[in-house]
């Protein structure tokens, strides 16, 4: 019993109560620094810990916004009243105006060669997400959406920087969605701090079919209600001493998600570590330089990246 009682007391990790909850790790993130919902503790390197409290203050304030009640009203809350204003407010219409505002499908369309993985099925939240659109580059998903909006848009973006936000406002806008959700692989710190402050959720790739889920839902739910082109890595430039990629990133995506035939997932790491290559490949090319020694090393990052992603290729091969 003591055993017990110790393990329920022991602190959490920003993964464990995304999973309670069903917030996403980016969405508890901003309840704590903009409407100070939790104050985590943190450990000497600075991830955060939560206590069985906190998770309780987490599920009564979500439920609170899922019945249309403004998170800065309750946000600061004590937790007792937290309680007492959930028995209050949520009586039997506001439970079933949730539920059904929950039941509905969120619109989403999905631009990039490596998110093959995510899908409409497969999570807690599958009934929720109805994936209407795929597409390689924002042209043809233009095209094919005919002028239909979404709900969501995600959009594989290898490297993130100064210009990834004008991308995805234009793709919102190109397809009439309200929100945004980057999976990126690489990105300079201040440019993934810009689109967080314009409200695009960024997910560090690989991510898998649960994760995405939980993230779209909880951007709708912040959004209130349900409801120009990915870069190419082929299209990195070329150098005399670098091979050009060996396989395209969609055959390389495949492998990634696909059985493996052997007792072994050699192939998926091999095939994840091409990836993250090739984003840092394209990464250091496209990073600022201020000076003619900094386009100098990120010249020769660029050289080493592709030299390494193309002996795995050749392993993997």
């Amino acid at each position: 019993m003591a055993k017990a009682k110790n393990l329920d007391q022991a602190p959490l990790r920003i993964g464990a109560v995304a999973r309670l909850t069903g917030l996403s790790a980016h969405n508890l993130r901003k309840w704590e620094e903009r409407y100070g919902a939790v104050k985590p503790q943190r450990t000497g390197s600075g991830e955060r810990l939560y206590t069985r409290d906190d998770v309780r203050r987490l599920v009564l304030i979500k439920r609170l916004s899922n019945a249309g009640v403004p998170l800065g009203e309750v946000a600061g809350a004590a937790l007792e009243d937290l309680e007492r204003i959930c028995a209050s407010t949520i009586d039997e219409s506001a439970a079933m105006g949730a539920e059904s505002t929950l039941s509905q499908s969120i619109r989403v369309a999905i631009i990039g060669p490596s998110l093959s993985n995510l899908s409409g099925s497969g999570g807690p939240a599958a009934r929720e997400i109805d994936v209407v659109l795929r597409s390689d580059d924002l042209a043809s998903a233009e095209q094919k959406l005919a002028g239909q909006a979404v709900d969501i848009v995600v959009l594989e973006c290898p490297t993130v920087h100064d210009g990834t936000g004008d991308i995805v406002e234009k793709a919102k806008q190109t397809l009439g969605a309200r929100g945004a959700i980057v999976v990126y692989g690489f990105g300079a710190r201040l440019a993934l701090e810009a689109l967080r402050r314009a409200g695009t959720l960024t997910l560090r790739s690989p991510i898998d079919p649960g994760e995405f889920h939980r993230a779209a839902v909880s951007l709708v739910h912040e959004l209130g209600g349900n409801g120009a082109s990915s870069q190419k890595h082929a299209g990195l430039p070329a150098h005399p001493d670098v091979p050009p990629p060996r396989f395209s990133q969609d055959v390389v995506a495949k492998i990634v998600t696909m059985a493996p035939s052997i007792k072994c997932e050699c192939p998926h790491h091999l095939a994840q570590i091409i990836i993250n290559l090739r984003g840092f490949e394209q990464y250091s090319a496209e990073c600022e330089n201020q000076s003619p020694e900094d386009a100098e090393l990120h010249h020769y990052l660029k050289v080493v990246a592709g030299r390494s992603r193309a002996a795995f290729e050749e392993a993997l091969a």
